[in-house]
């Protein structure tokens, strides 16, 4: 199975996954006077990134899922996903 085959994450079901970005570069964040959140659409336009490595992670359980960019699935994921399977049969 390939990582773009995924429609969850295999360990908890959930359906986000993300990796590892270093951002640098200042932001400017704006306040009203009354104490609200000003306009700040563009708090992060002056940002720079770059993504640490393509190494996927469940945003809920944080088990490692795969790469992405190389559509490559983890072995855990695939060993679990193929447990699964198999309790199906």
């Amino acid at each position: 199975m390939k990582f773009s085959e995924l429609k969850e994450c295999p360990f908890c079901g959930n359906d986000e996954y993300g990796y590892k970005i270093r951002v640098t570069g200042v932001m400017k964040y704006y306040e009203r006077f009354d104490g609200d959140e000003g306009e700040n659409t563009e708090m992060y336009d002056s940002l720079n990134y770059n993504i640490v490595d393509n190494r996927c992670y469940c945003r809920n359980c944080r088990k490692y899922l795969g790469n992405d960019k190389t559509d490559i699935l983890g072995k855990q994921a695939e060993k679990k996903l193929k447990g699964v399977q198999n309790e199906q049969i």
